[in-house]
């Protein structure tokens, strides 16, 4: 017998599916398709979350770690699904994970930051309050020039097609081998 491959195709229903069921699943393989429905809707969902909530520090005093969590968040829910789009690529789940550790450590220091701030604003007022969170930023400029170009080779590995056949992290779900 001879084996045919036959290319699936997933659409944005079926995608959004495969998310859901595979929210917390880090084995396994997940297509190009899946990957970034999956992306355009948690940048729909940020979009509406930004959208519907005052922006600004006036909005809350805490407003910048509602922001940081924010993100923190949406990186574990994307966490997931990157590693299995790498195992699809053939590549280690451990980029994924790199970046979330970096942007993490990112997070919590930008956080801890905050929070000193907040606990020193009522001595810093107006321009000072911005002159001393602009120098909190540029302190940790090196961390996010970082961040941002391991997201660049994250975005480019994103892009690479499914490898064919079986890989060490499982079938693939875009080329499945069939009976002609």
């Amino acid at each position: 017998m001879e084996k045919k491959i036959v290319v699936s195709s997933l659409g944005p229903a079926e995608a959004m599916k495969e998310i859901v069921k595979k929210l917390f699943v880090f084995k396994g393989r997940s297509r190009r398709s899946e990957y970034w429905w999956g992306m355009s809707l948690t940048y729909v969902i940020l979009g509406v979350f930004s959208a519907t909530f005052p922006l600004g520090p006036t909005a809350s005093p805490f407003f910048p770690l509602y922001v940081l969590g924010g993100i923190f968040l949406w990186k574990c829910i994307l966490l997931p699904m990157g590693v299995r789009r790498l195992h699809d690529t053939g590549r280690s789940g451990g980029w994924a994970f790199f970046d979330f550790t970096l942007m993490l450590v990112y997070l919590l220091l930008l956080g801890f930051e905050e929070v000193k701030f907040l606990q020193n604003a009522d001595s810093v007022a107006g321009m000072a309050a911005v002159r001393v969170m602009g120098n909190t930023l540029l302190k940790y400029v090196w961390l996010h020039v970082l961040c941002c170009i391991v997201q660049l080779v994250l975005i480019v590995l994103m892009c690479f097609d499914s490898q064919k056949g079986e890989n060490k992290y499982g079938k693939s779900p875009k080329y499945i081998e069939v009976e002609a």
